[in-house]
C-alpha cells in the first residue's frame, strides 16, 4: 500500500467518507452531492463491494462518470438495478433498512443538529433553502449520519443553527435514547479540515484528526463553538494511490466533484454546463 502525494481536498475527503462505508451497506445519497456519490463508488470498487447505492430511488447505478449521470438524470434512469417506489422507500426507512446517509448541512452545531431550511429570521430569513426534503424522517431512521463540509468556517459550524431542520443528539444526548430511537444519528463530520465525531459522554462533537497540512488551532479558528479535542489528534490517513486512480481516471474524470468545493465552483458551473450541452 502506497500512500499518494498529489491529493487535493476535495479527494481526501472523498476517501474519508468511503472509509465509513462497511460492506453490505444500503447507502442513501441525495441529488446534487457529488462528493457522496464519489465516496460510495469508490466503497463498492474497493473494500465494500456488496454494499448497495441508493441514488434518487434508483438501487445500485452502474456509474462510471457521475457528471453525466448527475447531469443528465435519464441516463442514470437506464442503467440501475432496480427502482424503488416512494412508498416502498420510505417503507424501507422505517423499517430501519437504511444503513447510512451521507447530508451536506448548512449548518451544523456542536450537538449534530442539521439546518437545510434557512439562514436568518424564520420570517424574513436571509437565505431560504430548497427545504429538509425528507431530513427530519432521515436523521432518525437512517441508522448512521455523516455530514460532510466542503466549507469548515464558523457560518457552518455555528453555536447556534437558525433552524432545526433535522434532530442531532438533543437534550445533551439523551434525547435519542429518551424518545427510544434506535438509529445512531450523527456520527461523522468530515469537512476540508478535519474530522469530527460524536463519541464523547454527552455526544457532544469531538475532533478526531486533521487533514495533513492542517493544524488543530486552525479547526479551532473556525468552528462557531467549543470542539472537545483530545490530548492527542492524528493526522487523517491519506488516499493511497490506487484510490486516486479510482477516482481521478474511472470515477470522476470531468472533476465534477470540484462543483462542491469554494475555490472551484464558478469554474465546474461553467464547465459542466457546456459538458451538459454536449450531452444534449
Amino acid at each position: 500500500m502506497k500512500y499518494a502525494e498529489d491529493y487535493t481536498i476535495d479527494e481526501i475527503m472523498i476517501v474519508a467518507m468511503a472509509r465509513e462505508i462497511k460492506d453490505n451497506d444500503l447507502i442513501f445519497q441525495g441529488i446534487t452531492t457529488p462528493l457522496a456519490g464519489a465516496a460510495i463508488m469508490l466503497a463498492r470498487e474497493t473494500h465494500a463491494r456488496n454494499a448497495s447505492h441508493l441514488y434518487f430511488l434508483g438501487v445500485n447505478p452502474v456509474m462510471h462518470d457521475i457528471s453525466q449521470v448527475m447531469i443528465k438524470p435519464e441516463n442514470f434512469l437506464g442503467k440501475v438495478y432496480g427502482l424503488l417506489g416512494i412508498n416502498e422507500f420510505w417503507n424501507r426507512q422505517q423499517r430501519g433498512g437504511i444503513d447510512l446517509m451521507f447530508l451536506r448541512p448548512a449548518q451544523i452545531d456542536k450537538w449534530g443538529n442539521a439546518n437545510m431550511t434557512l439562514i436568518g429570521d424564520k420570517v424574513k430569513p436571509t437565505i431560504r433553502f430548497s427545504g429538509g426534503v425528507g431530513t427530519a424522517d432521515m436523521l432518525v431512521l437512517a441508522q448512521r449520519i455523516v455530514y460532510y463540509a466542503p466549507h469548515h468556517e464558523k457560518k457552518v459550524f455555528v453555536k447556534k443553527i437558525d433552524y432545526i431542520t433535522g434532530a442531532g443528539h438533543l437534550e445533551n444526548g439523551e434525547w435519542r435514547k429518551k424518545m427510544n430511537i434506535r438509529s445512531q444519528g450523527p456520527t461523522k463530520v468530515i469537512s476540508n479540515l478535519a474530522i469530527m465525531n460524536f463519541e464523547t459522554e454527552n455526544k457532544q462533537m469531538k475532533l478526531e484528526s486533521v487533514h495533513p497540512g492542517i493544524s488543530i488551532e486552525e479547526v479551532i479558528e473556525n468552528t462557531g463553538f467549543e470542539l472537545v479535542i483530545p490530548d492527542k489528534v492524528p493526522e487523517t490517513e491519506p488516499p493511497i494511490e490506487t484510490e486516486l486512480k479510482l477516482i481521478r481516471e474511472k470515477i470522476d474524470p470531468n472533476n465534477f466533484r470540484k462543483i462542491e468545493m469554494p475555490k472551484h465552483k464558478e469554474a465546474m458551473i461553467e464547465k459542466l454546463t457546456n459538458l451538459q450541452k454536449n450531452l444534449e
